[in-house]
Protein backbone atom coordinates (compact mmCIF):
# COMPACT_ATOMS: atom_id res chain seq x y z
CA UNK A 1 0.00 0.00 0.00
CA UNK A 2 1.10 3.47 -0.73
CA UNK A 3 2.54 5.71 2.12
CA UNK A 4 0.16 8.64 2.56
CA UNK A 5 0.73 12.38 0.64
CA UNK A 6 0.44 15.05 3.16
CA UNK A 7 -1.10 17.15 0.80
CA UNK A 8 -3.62 14.39 -0.22
CA UNK A 9 -7.00 13.93 1.54
CA UNK A 10 -6.99 12.21 4.59
CA UNK A 11 -7.03 8.59 2.85
CA UNK A 12 -4.44 6.86 1.00
CA UNK A 13 -3.57 6.57 -2.61
CA UNK A 14 -4.56 3.53 -3.91
CA UNK A 15 -1.47 3.91 -6.42
CA UNK A 16 1.09 6.51 -6.55
CA UNK A 17 3.72 6.22 -9.53
CA UNK A 18 6.74 8.62 -9.06
CA UNK A 19 9.49 10.06 -11.53
CA UNK A 20 11.59 12.36 -12.98
CA UNK A 21 11.19 14.34 -16.50
CA UNK A 22 11.84 17.36 -18.22
CA UNK A 23 9.69 20.23 -18.05
CA UNK A 24 8.61 21.14 -21.93
CA UNK A 25 6.90 24.28 -23.62
CA UNK A 26 3.71 23.22 -26.43
CA UNK A 27 3.22 26.73 -28.60
CA UNK A 28 -0.25 26.59 -29.64
CA UNK A 29 -0.92 28.09 -33.14
CA UNK A 30 -3.18 30.58 -31.11
CA UNK A 31 -0.03 31.77 -29.34
CA UNK A 32 -1.35 30.60 -26.08
CA UNK A 33 1.51 28.24 -24.33
CA UNK A 34 1.11 25.26 -22.23
CA UNK A 35 4.15 23.64 -19.83
CA UNK A 36 4.03 20.04 -19.61
CA UNK A 37 6.00 16.76 -18.51
CA UNK A 38 5.61 13.72 -19.76
CA UNK A 39 4.88 10.32 -18.27
CA UNK A 40 7.58 7.72 -19.13
CA UNK A 41 6.24 4.82 -21.42
CA UNK A 42 6.19 2.00 -18.72
CA UNK A 43 4.43 4.15 -16.15
CA UNK A 44 1.78 5.73 -18.33
CA UNK A 45 1.12 1.79 -19.02
CA UNK A 46 0.60 1.40 -15.20
CA UNK A 47 -1.68 4.52 -15.68
CA UNK A 48 -3.08 3.33 -18.39
CA UNK A 49 -3.97 -0.20 -16.55
CA UNK A 50 -5.32 1.18 -13.34
CA UNK A 51 -7.89 3.52 -14.88
CA UNK A 52 -9.09 0.35 -16.81
CA UNK A 53 -9.02 -1.70 -13.61
CA UNK A 54 -12.57 -0.86 -12.43
CA UNK A 55 -12.22 2.67 -12.20
CA UNK A 56 -14.31 3.94 -14.86
CA UNK A 57 -15.04 7.15 -13.05
CA UNK A 58 -11.12 8.13 -13.12
CA UNK A 59 -11.36 8.22 -16.33
CA UNK A 60 -13.09 11.49 -18.20
CA UNK A 61 -12.75 13.32 -21.45
CA UNK A 62 -10.16 12.13 -24.15
CA UNK A 63 -8.85 9.30 -21.93
CA UNK A 64 -7.52 11.47 -18.95
CA UNK A 65 -7.28 10.07 -15.49
CA UNK A 66 -7.98 12.34 -12.84
CA UNK A 67 -4.66 12.55 -10.39
CA UNK A 68 -3.22 14.28 -7.37
CA UNK A 69 0.12 15.76 -8.60
CA UNK A 70 3.24 16.79 -6.37
CA UNK A 71 6.45 18.38 -7.26
CA UNK A 72 8.56 20.05 -4.91
CA UNK A 73 6.21 21.18 -2.27
CA UNK A 74 3.17 22.29 -4.24
CA UNK A 75 0.62 19.88 -4.66
CA UNK A 76 -2.66 20.11 -7.02
CA UNK A 77 -5.25 18.21 -8.47
CA UNK A 78 -5.61 17.94 -12.01
CA UNK A 79 -5.39 15.41 -15.01
CA UNK A 80 -3.13 13.80 -17.36
CA UNK A 81 -3.50 13.38 -21.22
CA UNK A 82 -2.99 10.49 -23.05
CA UNK A 83 -0.60 11.32 -25.98
CA UNK A 84 0.20 8.87 -29.23
CA UNK A 85 2.95 11.25 -29.92
CA UNK A 86 4.75 10.88 -26.74
CA UNK A 87 3.84 7.22 -25.90
CA UNK A 88 2.44 8.22 -22.75
CA UNK A 89 0.51 10.44 -20.11
CA UNK A 90 0.89 14.09 -20.56
CA UNK A 91 1.08 16.28 -16.94
CA UNK A 92 -0.05 20.08 -17.39
CA UNK A 93 2.48 22.08 -14.92
CA UNK A 94 0.78 25.28 -14.60
CA UNK A 95 2.22 28.62 -13.61
CA UNK A 96 2.04 28.89 -9.66
CA UNK A 97 4.14 25.77 -9.43
CA UNK A 98 6.54 26.52 -11.98
CA UNK A 99 7.30 30.02 -10.22
CA UNK A 100 7.38 28.29 -6.55
CA UNK A 101 9.63 25.48 -7.82
CA UNK A 102 12.05 27.58 -9.94
CA UNK A 103 10.76 25.53 -13.32
CA UNK A 104 11.47 26.62 -16.64
CA UNK A 105 11.02 24.75 -20.37
CA UNK A 106 14.34 21.77 -20.09
CA UNK A 107 14.02 21.76 -16.18
CA UNK A 108 13.66 18.52 -14.65
CA UNK A 109 11.11 18.11 -12.46
CA UNK A 110 10.81 15.17 -9.58
CA UNK A 111 6.93 14.51 -9.84
CA UNK A 112 4.53 12.02 -8.04
CA UNK A 113 1.09 11.20 -9.36
CA UNK A 114 -1.36 10.18 -6.89
CA UNK A 115 -4.16 8.02 -7.68
CA UNK A 116 -7.63 7.84 -5.09
CA UNK A 117 -10.61 5.87 -4.59
CA UNK A 118 -13.45 7.66 -7.31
Amino acid sequence: MSKPCPHCPSTAPLHTVRFKSPLWLWQAETGTAWHFVTVPEDLSNEIRFFSSAGNTKKRVGFGSVKVHAQIGDSAWDTSVFPSKQFKGYLLPVKASVRKQNHLAAGNSASVSLHFHQP
